[in-house]
């Protein structure tokens, strides 16, 4: 019934998807963040953009990194002031979005390119609270090669993930 493929890892908690309409590769950081994104970034790099999107010359509409933070009460309520009046500061659960233009996207007529920031925050799986953020560009039209995009997007994440998360946590 489906076209989709998945490979999944229950002892490190990676998960790699293929359908018609998406590639995503997810992986846990457990212990090292930096040493474990920078290999994260190297999968992606060094074997899945090349031997898998390039190979098979997939379209890419969208690239996408996903990113999530525990937070205290506190912390959520420290980011959920920047978003919503004093009166609502007991909001605890809540998801929205922002969408930026990308200079590609600004500066030429027959592209549509848009960055997309999505903020999940409240109860993200069983009992831990934060904040997921899934920061996306979208590609209109779409793209056949994307690997000379990839270093850029991964730092462009890590960087707004950064700025919009973390600083925003009290964690400065």
């Amino acid at each position: 019934y489906t076209t989709e493929r998945r490979l999944y890892n229950n002892d490190k908690k990676h998960l790699f998807l293929l359908s018609s309409n998406n590639l995503v590769f997810t992986q846990e950081i457990e212990k090292d963040f930096n040493l474990e994104y920078n290999l994260f970034k190297k999968r992606v790099e060094e074997y899945i953009v090349p031997q898998i999107l390039s190979k098979y010359t997939l379209v890419s509409r969208r690239l996408g990194m996903v990113y999530f933070c525990e937070c205290t009460d506190d912390e959520i309520k420290k980011f959920s002031s920047k978003y919503f009046n004093s009166s609502a500061q007991n909001i605890m659960d809540f998801r929205f979005s922002q969408k930026e233009a990308t200079k590609k996207g600004l500066v030429y007529s027959n592209n549509s390119d848009f960055i997309n920031k999505i903020f999940t925050v409240g109860n993200l799986y069983g009992s831990t609270k934060g904040i997921s953020y899934d920061y996306q560009e979208h590609f209109n039209p779409a793209r056949e090669d994307v690997r000379n995009l990839i270093k850029d997007f991964m730092s462009s994440s890590f960087v707004n993930f950064e700025n919009d998360i973390i600083n925003d946590r009290g964690n400065e």
